[in-house]
């Protein structure tokens, strides 16, 4: 196996509905490749899931070169670890990942005190090499999972004077869906009711909540699962339109023996050997820091959910989708990943993300014009072209191609939808895509005609996302009367439509 653990009990972190605070472990931690160079210090994982690991003394990373005179050379040595262990006061198991030496001091030939970060920590075992693919499942909390799937029941009920009160929590059965390698499973759990009372009140409270388990038909890295991961972040993020993350992460091994104290028949005392899968707690930090403690969403703040199209049906019509277009959605969502960043530049990256998206859906064989007449026109073209100077020739071939051009590639992504909708958004199509290529050209290339008044340059982004969202559910299938919906819920573009209209 290319993990180990102690015969300790993984402690396993509770997954509630409370943000995950900073956190700190002390113990001794090493190279998994130096297990004797043992060093004390503290990591902490921040709220935000950075990690920092600080040492006191540290690794030795200098390179020391025996040179002719017999003298020792010492040069600058590594500042990457791939992987560090560690074991804590607390009885823990820690892996480290992708570790970064940020700061050190050198005393006497020896670090003092060194600082390092890392990628990942893995919280519950030791993973003995980063490439090793020994981990079966992923289970995930995600951010508005359990709103959007629309599954569970809650229902309370009261006596007419109010003397009598109930509430009854309903979890259904598990959704579950496979999808090339990997076996998807949504699954609604609620806590026992809980009954807490202080010397002025009593609670009664439970909590619900969807855990996300994926499963891959061979074993996986810890980096196996992430693209399955994302996808499914992705869906939810187009679903709600804005950002959604990773609450937690745990993956699980393959079953392994542990032994255990026990007492035998004749009372003496023996080992009991039992199979566990190991598992670990994934701190990372993420492209968005999920923040659960906020309000749920309502049903009316997504565009869809899965009461439009049911969850098995949906996630794989997602998947198979997010495959073919995935370099234009990975634009598209960077607009909800990132911080708020200049206008000009959020405009830009949609008008990219519109023309990938053309591309990744239309055949890469389609041209306008057909290739035996294209390359008669070429021919004739050389002609004259063979006549220039050099440099001039050059610069006329590189025009020469049988491509669409962007403002045709808008008018193909404006086709896609039902037109009813898109006329909701976007009015006068050929309007909007010639305002959206004189932006995106503009701004590439530093023409005046990027510069146009910030209201329109918003309206501008407004349309060209809406138009990419109802082209991506258009493509999942969802009937017309979901996407109308959809555009209505923008009370900004809905209101332009009004006046208009």
């Amino acid at each position: 196996m290319s993990f180990t653990r102690s015969n300790r009990s993984v402690e396993m972190l509770t997954c509630n509905s409370h943000s995950m605070n900073s956190q700190t472990f002390s113990g001794y931690w090493w190279c998994s490749d130096d297990r004797d160079n043992r060093q004390p210090g503290t990591l902490t994982i921040a709220s935000d899931g950075t990690v920092a690991l600080q040492l006191i003394e540290g690794f030795d990373l200098q390179q020391y070169t025996s040179l002719p005179d017999g003298s020792i050379g010492i040069g600058e040595g590594r500042t990457r670890i791939d992987v560090i262990h560690g074991a804590t006061t607390a009885g823990k198991d820690i892996t480290l990942l992708d570790c970064l030496i940020r700061r050190y001091n050198m005393g006497l030939g020896t670090p003092t005190e060194q600082r390092l970060s890392a990628r990942y920590a893995l919280v519950g075992l030791h993973l003995e090499d980063a490439d090793a693919e020994v981990f079966d499942s992923c289970r995930l909390r995600l951010e508005n999972l359990r709103t959007w799937m629309a599954i569970g029941e809650y229902k309370t009920t009261h006596e007419e004077d109010g003397r009598e009160l109930s509430a009854t929590v309903t979890t259904p059965e598990p959704v579950t869906v496979k999808w090339e390698d990997f076996t998807i499973k949504a699954d609604m759990s609620a806590t026992p009711f809980n009954y807490a009372a202080t010397r002025d009140e009593a609670t009664f409270s439970s909590r619900g909540a969807v855990t996300l388990t994926i499963t891959a038909d061979t074993p996986r890295s810890y980096r196996g699962f992430h693209e399955v991961t994302m996808a499914i972040v992705d869906l939810l993020t187009l679903a709600s339109d804005r950002a959604c993350g990773v609450i937690n992460q745990r993956l699980v091994g393959q079953p392994q023996p542990v032994s255990y104290p026990d007492v035998n028949e004749d009372g003496t005392i023996g080992t009991q050997i039992v199979e566990e899968s190991p598992e670990a707690a994934v701190y990372a930090r993420r492209t968005v820091t999920a923040i659960p403690d906020e309000k749920e969403l309502h049903h009316h703040d997504f565009l869809f959910t899965c009461q439009d199209m049911p969850f098995e049906e949906l996630v794989v019509r997602w998947l198979d989708l997010r495959k073919r277009i995935v370099r234009a959605t990975n634009m598209l969502f960077s607009l909800k990943y990132s911080k708020p960043g200049f206008l000009q530049t959020q405009v830009l990256t949609a008008a990219v993300s519109a023309e990938t998206l053309s591309r990744c859906l239309t055949d890469p064989k389609a041209v306008p014009m057909a290739t035996p007449d294209f390359e008669y026109m070429v021919r004739e073209l050389r002609i004259a072209i063979d006549r220039m100077p050099e440099d001039d020739r050059k610069r006329f071939e590189g025009f020469l191609r049988n491509e669409c051009k962007y403002r045709d590639r808008l008018n193909d992504v404006a086709s896609m939808p039902p037109q009813a909708v898109v006329a909701k958004i976007i009015p006068d199509v050929e309007a909007w895509a010639q305002e959206l290529t004189n932006v995106r050209n503009g701004l590439a290339h530093g023409l005046d005609q990027s510069y146009s008044e910030p209201e329109n340059t918003f309206l501008l982004l407004q349309r060209t996302q809406y138009l990419i969202y109802l082209v991506l559910m258009t493509e999942l299938g969802l009937p017309e009367p979901v996407l109308d919906r959809a555009v209505d819920a923008n009370q900004y573009l809905t209101h332009l439509y009004k006046e208009q209209g």
